[in-house]
């Protein structure tokens, strides 16, 4: 289960990606004139990419509100550490094409996508 701000997401995404990705320090990584790096890592950071298949419109609605501020934890299931993490990230682009209107008149939403990026 994945928690943003403590609150679970609606579903669980059909898709969810955990991408580490190493800082370096620029002044100090550099390569040499044989080609060879030379590199200082400064930390690691994490990126997820969720994609939801299909979700109503209060699902949606409430899943996009729990993003809507500049930071805000998330607990997530982590490839690297094996177990849940919960660490603070922001929110890049939201997609959410609409798929159809059901009987009732609800829409329903598919393919909604978006990506948490480590503070």
């Amino acid at each position: 289960m994945i928690k943003i701000n403590g609150v679970p997401t609606p579903k669980f995404p059909s898709s969810f990606q955990v991408t580490v990705s190493d800082l370096d320090d620029g002044a100090v990584t550099t390569r040499t004139m044989d080609g060879l790096l030379h590199r200082q890592v400064i930390t690691s950071k994490r990126k997820l990419n969720l994609k939801f298949a299909m979700l109503t419109w209060s699902e949606l609605s409430m899943l996009m509100q729990q993003i809507d501020y500049t930071f805000f934890e998330v607990e997530y299931p982590d490839s690297q550490e094996g177990r849940l993490l919960t660490k603070t990230f922001y929110v890049g682009d939201r997609t959410a094409p609409v798929a159809k209107y059901t009987e009732d008149g609800d829409l329903l939403w598919s393919d909604i996508s978006f990506n948490f990026i480590e503070r």
